[in-house]
């Protein structure tokens, strides 16, 4: 079960990331194996496998199990290991299809089946994990967050059910996109799809986008439950209808179909601790503020540390361009510039030109419009 859910909580991510409508069917499975078969010498025990199959869905994780029994002494050590393979890979379409495997599929599984051998399978009971195996502990995640008793959470596209990441880590290497998302916008989408562009002619791989709303402020305590879900909703995809609007956002012309991690962090230190080696994708107005000594003790020497140890989990940054107060576009460059950092950590900034990515549009004019 532990390799299982080891290899459900690697892929299974970046399998949801894929999916369509709205139950998305899984396009990875994590997958495990426990077998005892035949050696040089003879078992005093039984000759079976225990498979054990995890899958990350838009509506939480979803577990099964299979137990295979061996006749003893029908086959060679070689056999019964090919066998329990071909049992695994009986065990991984059953899960990706959702049983709807083929007749001629299961008549070849059943003719390397001896008369004795038994393959069964078990779903958990709904008492037990709710509707078709899937685990409910790990679907409160928001509100575990919220309460204090986790640090962060995954909500999957189209569902509002958070995974406890302290149950389910973050699942490969993300562009990581902190903010408010008061209200998620245009410049949002495009900033994101830029620094994806940017990152993969830059490094040869495209990182799956993750949105991250950070809950929790030092000065206001926890932002109320009705408030997140509302800030959640802009990620929704419900059915696509005949128009094909399939978000609010679509009255700009957007669509949105990406997780978003709610986190209780709001230091960049302490995002790191949360996910390692990940990208995180922000203005230059932050990029200013992570390389001002004032927020350091007003010491260069402890900025520039700090960003080594941000450095070392493995992070960096791509930085959006943003207009000041002024009117004046200000790219990362002309932050980053005056900053006097050393080579080592101003290759931790990766930085969007104008042309990469330019729209002049913040959420908090969309509010003060909203309210006049």
């Amino acid at each position: 079960a532990d390799l299982a859910r080891g290899a459900g909580e690697e892929d299974g991510g970046a399998g949801a990331t894929r999916t369509s409508g709205t139950e998305a069917s899984p396009t990875l499975v994590g997958i495990g194996c426990a077998a005892a078969i035949g050696s040089t010498r003879p078992r005093i025990g039984n000759h079976e496998a225990h498979i054990v199959a995890f899958q990350l869905t838009s509506r939480g994780v979803r577990m099964r199990s299979w137990l295979l029994h061996m006749q003893k002494g029908a086959r060679t050590r070689v056999q019964e290991d090919q066998l329990v393979g071909f049992c695994l890979i009986r065990a991984l379409l059953e899960s990706h299809l959702h049983d709807d495997v083929s007749d001629e599929v299961k008549e070849l599984f059943e003719s390397v089946m001896g008369g004795e051998d038994d393959l069964s399978s078990d779903t958990p009971e709904l008492g037990e994990h709710g509707e078709d195996g899937l685990l409910p502990s790990l679907w409160d995640g928001v509100a575990k967050v919220l309460e204090g008793r986790a640090s962060h959470a995954l909500i999957l596209p189209g569902n509002f059910r958070g995974i406890d990441l302290a149950a389910m880590p973050l699942p490969c290497k993300c562009l990581v996109f902190p903010g408010s998302f008061n209200p998620l916008h245009t410049g949002h989408v495009r900033m994101g799809a830029a620094a994806q562009a940017r990152w993969q002619a830059e490094k040869g791989e495209l990182l799956p986008l993750l949105y991250e709303i950070t809950v929790y402020n030092a000065d206001k305590g926890a932002i109320p439950l009705e408030t997140v879900e509302d800030r959640l909703e802009q990620f929704a995809v419900p059915e696509r209808s005949d128009n094909n609007l399939i978000s609010p956002l679509n009255r700009e012309g957007c669509r949105v179909h990406a997780p978003v991690a709610i986190t209780a962090v709001p230091l960049f230190s302490q995002k790191a601790d949360l996910f390692p080696g990940c990208v995180f994708l922000i203005g230059s107005d932050t990029a200013e503020r992570i390389v001002d000594p004032k927020y350091y003790g007003n010491s260069h020497e402890s900025m520039v540390a700090a960003l080594a140890t941000f450095l070392a989990k493995g992070c960096s940054f791509i930085v959006g361009g943003r207009v000041d107060d002024s009117a004046c576009f200000r790219t990362a460059d002309d932050v980053l510039e005056a900053a006097n950092l050393p080579p080592h950590i101003r290759g931790m900034f990766l930085t969007l030109t104008e042309d990469e990515f330019r729209i002049d549009l913040s959420s908090t004019e969309i509010r003060n419009g909203a309210s006049t």
